[in-house]
């Protein structure tokens, strides 16, 4: 992708440059494109010349697509010179190219651009077919652009069936999408579809409003188109109020800047509004020859629904001046082309095409509320689905929370048992330990007792042993009676039972 500046210098030229730079291949198509773009509004002979040399390297390289974008950008030109029939075939063999390989954008596009050349044509019909296949397709892809383009052309078609509030309805909705787009020339051109209806809904005020709008944008955006068709809408605005020099003005306005640019359609359109003018304010002569440039400009462009206008009108003008023959002669014509344009037929057959759109959209509409049904449908059976598992996954931590927490209480009093058991076991043990001491402590008792016990009969058993022996040799040496003598034995017997013990 190529990206220039143009600060300090003309975009052209910077683009100009870059094409020389750049390969010679489907990225120079594209430059080429772009640079006619460029020139379109300027210099519109060199801006085809760009597309041509765009559309001839596309063929050499057998680059189908930009064959097929050279009807796009050269139908712009062609318009605006009037040539809707060479118009018309470049957009048809877009549309064949774009069905070998275009994708679903490509081919609203293509129904696009074949629905505005027909309607140039005044085959409304046909042309309200193309737009609701775009419009379709728009859709399904999700495109606001082509959404846009569709509605705002459709508009236009049911402005001309007279079906004026239905225009306006489409109208709106194609500006609601060019304000979301924020594209200047589609919020313009969806405005001024608005403003066309409402001057034939007799709310002119609104409509001056919305068509001062789009001249103001063109004047922005320095686009003629814009502002020729700002000026138009006035005109039309300030005829039927009346205010007829207003309108005047702006008529005259349109045809002088509509002729510098070889805009040829816009002077139709403005001649024809003169006619009506001149023929309400009784300047026939100048009537006249409005109708009379304006019929030869329809015949030119072939704007059938123009001609058959222009016919009616003219023969309405020729009949007040009492030219009878010439103004049976022009009626002919009128209800020939009437009848052959927006007949009683054909008006249904559109209405048919909406409905069948209408039709198709809304089974479009069901088919999405019922996969939208089953999703929900499924979406539910998953939250069941889901909730019940998180139900399960719930109930299973409370389970393990709850056996944990019983596990937990167990071991607690296990715990507490065990810390009992120990405490009273070391309880035991203290008493134990304390009998175990006070044992010992009367052992040592009994012994020490036994040791002064058996230290003590030691020592009485010596003393003992020597008052024995200290008796003994008393008895020796002292004469005693019987009785005495018994109890010294008894004395001595006592002495030799204590010594033993």
């Amino acid at each position: 992708m190529y990206v220039f500046s143009s600060y300090g210098q003309n975009p052209s030229d910077s683009l100009q440059r870059i094409i020389k730079q750049s390969p010679d291949d489907t990225t120079r198509v594209g430059l080429y494109y772009q640079y006619g773009e460029l020139l379109e509004a300027s210099n519109p002979d060199s801006a085809l010349w760009y597309y041509d040399l765009a559309r001839k390297r596309s063929q050499e390289l057998n680059y189908i697509k930009g064959q097929a974008a050279y009807a796009s950008n050269a139908i712009v030109i062609l318009n605006n010179r009037g040539k809707f029939r060479e118009a018309l075939e470049l957009t048809k063999e877009a549309l064949v190219l774009y069905k070998q390989i275009g994708s679903k954008k490509d081919l609203a596009t293509a129904h696009i651009n074949i629905g505005s050349e027909w309607q140039y044509l005044s085959d409304f019909e046909t042309a309200a077919e193309n737009y609701f296949k775009a419009q379709k397709i728009a859709e399904e892809i999700g495109d606001k652009r082509l959404q846009r383009i569709s509605s705002n052309n459709l508009a236009s078609i049911f402005v001309n069936m007279g079906r004026y509030e239905k225009g306006k309805e489409y109208a709106e909705k194609s500006l609601v999408l060019a304000t979301e787009l924020k594209n200047d020339y589609a919020i313009a051109s969806s405005t001024y579809n608005i403003a066309n209806a409402e001057i034939y809904l007799k709310q002119y005020d609104k409509a001056l409003a919305h068509f001062k709008d789009v001249e103001a944008i063109g004047v922005r955006t320095e686009d003629y188109i814009l502002i020729l068709d700002g000026w138009l809408g006035q005109a039309e605005a300030h005829k039927e109020i009346p205010q007829y020099h207003e309108a005047e003005l702006y008529y005259k306005k349109v045809i002088s800047l509509s002729v510098q640019k070889a805009a040829p359609e816009y002077e139709m359109y403005a001649q024809m509004g003169l006619a009506d003018l001149y023929t309400f304010t009784n300047k026939n002569q100048l009537a006249k020859d409005a109708l009379t440039r304006g019929i030869s400009l329809a015949t030119d462009l072939g704007s059938m629904y123009e001609l058959k206008d222009l016919y009616f009108k003219a023969a309405v003008f020729q009949e007040k001046s009492g030219n009878y023959s010439l103004a049976l002669t022009l009626r002919k014509k009128f209800e020939v082309l009437n009848d052959s344009l927006v007949g009683e037929k054909s008006r249904t057959n559109i209405n048919l095409l909406e409905a069948r759109y209408e039709s198709a959209k809304k089974e479009q509409q069901i088919k999405e509320l019922e996969n939208e049904t089953k999703i929900k449908d499924l979406t539910i059976r998953e939250g069941r689905l889901l909730n019940f598992v998180l139900a399960a996954v719930l109930i299973s931590v409370l389970l393990v929370f709850w056996l944990g927490l019983r596990t937990y209480r167990q071991k607690k009093l296990l715990l507490v048992k065990d810390n009992a058991l120990q405490q009273s076991r070391i309880s035991e043990l203290e008493a134990e330990k304390q009998l175990l001491a006070s044992e010992a402590v009367i052992k040592g008792q009994d012994e020490e007792r036994g040791r002064l016990a058996k230290d003590l009969h030691d020592g009485l058993g010596g003393l003992l042993s020597g008052v024995k022996f200290s008796f003994a040799n008393m008895k020796s040496n002292v004469v005693l009676d019987a009785d005495s003598a018994l109890v010294f034995e008894r004395s001595l017997d006592l002495l030799d039972q204590s010594i033993s013990e």
